[in-house]
C-alpha cells in the first residue's frame, strides 16, 4: 500500500536528517501528495500484463487505482513498460540478461496534453515495485 511506502520513505528520511519524529515526514509527504490531486491515489492493484517474447516490453498493463474518496478505476497502459535487461551478441550467439522493469506513463494518442497528475512520483516508484513483483524479469528479446 502506498501509504506503507511513504511511512517507509519518512523513517529513512528522518534518519538520514537526524529528525527525531519521523512521522512528521509522513505528514508532510502525504500532505503534498493531497495537495498535488483532487483525489490522491492510496492504493494500486495489479490485474495484468500481455507481452510476451519477442516483444516483451510491448504488452498492456492492467492495473487498478484506488482513490482517498473510496471509488477504483481500472487502467489499461499500453507500451509502458523498459526492460532493465539487455541482449547482445557474443562469440557467435545471442545473450540476454535479464533486469527490472521501469514503469512510465502513456503517451495518449487520442488526448497528448492528457495529464496524469495522480501518478505523482511515489505512485510510480509503487506501481514500478507491483511490477517487477508480478512480470517476469527479462530482455524484452525484440534485439534478437
Amino acid at each position: 500500500m502506498i501509504q506503507e511506502e511513504i511511512e517507509k520513505y519518512a523513517e529513512e528520511w528522518a534518519s538520514k536528517s537526524n529528525c527525531s519524529h519521523p512521522k512528521y515526514a509522513f505528514i508532510a509527504g502525504a500532505d503534498f501528495v493531497s495537495r498535488q490531486t483532487v483525489k490522491a491515489i492510496i492504493d494500486l492493484k495489479f490485474v495484468s500484463y500481455d507481452g510476451k517474447f519477442p516483444n516483451l516490453c510491448s504488452g498492456n498493463l492492467k492495473f487498478i487505482a484506488v482513490y482517498s474518496d473510496g471509488t477504483e478505476q481500472e487502467y489499461n497502459w499500453q507500451h509502458c513498460l523498459n526492460s532493465g535487461g539487455s541482449c547482445h551478441y557474443h562469440k557467435g550467439d545471442w545473450d540476454t540478461e535479464e533486469g527490472d522493469w521501469e514503469v512510465h506513463l502513456p503517451f495518449d494518442t487520442d488526448d497528448p496534453m492528457k495529464e496524469y497528475s495522480e501518478f505523482t512520483p511515489m505512485v510510480m516508484a509503487y506501481l514500478t515495485k507491483i511490477v517487477n513483483d508480478e512480470v517476469e524479469k527479462g530482455c524484452c528479446g525484440g534485439c534478437s
